[in-house]
């Protein structure tokens, strides 16, 4: 089941670990909200996955 945490969908991907995170758009400043959102995702799931992200080294 997803959670919504501040603008963030949180979808797990498994009983034991892993999620994987909606609604973020790494390519820009992330909101302190946002961030927190994610770092508490990460602290229960222990793995969290970004998918199609534009990122580059600029």
């Amino acid at each position: 089941m997803a959670t919504a945490i501040a603008d963030i969908d949180v979808r797990p991907l498994s009983d034991a670990c892993g999620a994987e995170i909606l609604g973020v758009d790494l390519s820009e400043p992330l909101t302190p909200q946002t961030l927190k959102a994610i770092e508490e995702a990460w602290y229960e799931h222990l793995v969290i996955i970004f998918r199609d992200q534009d990122i580059s080294n600029d």
